[in-house]
């Protein structure tokens, strides 16, 4: 907005003081506050169903002077910063997702006296099952499990011992 504005300039003179009265046209007077945009995080906010092998968070900023930004993760999966930068898309570096977990994460930006927070959130996809190849999906069979004819929780050895067993039983059956 543009105002006139009236001005006293104070000005010493070895044998007094004056005041000088001044006026000042088209003075704009209005404060600029930096503005600040944050758009398409990746992956979206409430996204389900998302892989464990997520490398990267990815959020656009834009704002109208310089300014600073950060993600931050909980759980910790990593996070990125930096101070002074341009409009663009940031990234953030991630590792270490587990099933079936949700993940928030923070951008937070300040430009000059404005600031933007924002939280997002996403759950990694429920850990696969395994199939033993007799039809019926168990995750018991990526623990080591051993099907019959073994001794359940003694792995190969259960195995040999449980063949052995077997074996010991059908010759006595023939004799």
């Amino acid at each position: 907005m543009n105002k006139k504005i009236i001005m006293a300039i104070v000005v010493s003179v070895s044998l007094g003081i004056y005041l000088i009265p001044t006026i000042a046209d088209d003075v704009d007077i209005t404060a600029t506050v930096p503005k600040i945009s944050v758009t398409n995080e990746t992956p979206t906010n409430g996204s389900t169903n998302i892989d464990i092998d997520l490398a990267r968070l990815t959020i656009d900023i834009n704002a109208s002077t310089t300014f600073n930004w950060s993600i931050e993760t909980s759980p910790d999966i990593g996070g990125n910063s930096a101070n002074g930068a341009s409009n663009g898309t940031k990234i953030s570096v991630i590792a270490g997702l587990s099933y079936s977990t949700t993940y928030n994460w923070y951008v937070n930006v300040t430009a000059g006296e404005n600031v933007a927070n924002k939280t997002y959130n996403f759950t990694t996809k429920s850990k696969p099952a395994v199939s033993d190849g007799n039809g019926d999906d168990d995750e018991a069979a990526d623990e080591g499990a051993v099907s019959e004819p073994g001794i359940p929780g003694f792995g190969a050895i259960g195995l040999i011992l449980g063949i052995a067993i077997i074996s010991i039983i059908k010759r006595k059956q023939r004799k």
